[in-house]
């Protein structure tokens, strides 16, 4: 009986180190004011203000989310020169963008015609 009770502790013990284990692989991954969720492979956030490592933070953060398809923008600005990178990044991409202000959202296609 003990034996038997020593077995089941141990298995549901290795039951929640796994669990445990997994559930880290799925943590976000921040790049400068990027965010990549692990479990929503589509989606990079910026939350905070562009500065002068944005772009290459940026570029990280799709090395991290290939498949991303709606970037979500929530700064209230920062370094011009880097956000019109991000800008040729994402007109490039052809991907959405969706601007967050307050509780305004507004969506918009990024596929501007380059002069």
């Amino acid at each position: 009986m003990r034996k038997t009770l020593r077995s089941a502790v141990m298995g549901v013990f290795a039951i929640l180190l796994v669990a445990a284990a997994t559930e880290s692989f799925a943590e976000d991954q921040t790049f400068g004011p990027f965010l990549v969720d692990s479990t929503k492979p589509e989606l990079i956030t910026l939350n905070g203000l562009l500065d002068a490592g944005s772009a290459l933070n940026f570029r990280r953060a799709l090395q991290a989310a290939p498949n991303a398809k709606l970037i979500t923008l929530n700064s209230p600005g920062g370094d011009v020169q880097m956000g019109l990178l991000i800008a040729d990044e994402l007109r490039a991409m052809r991907t959405i963008a969706c601007f967050q202000d307050g509780l305004q959202r507004k969506s918009r296609r990024l596929s501007l015609a380059r002069d």
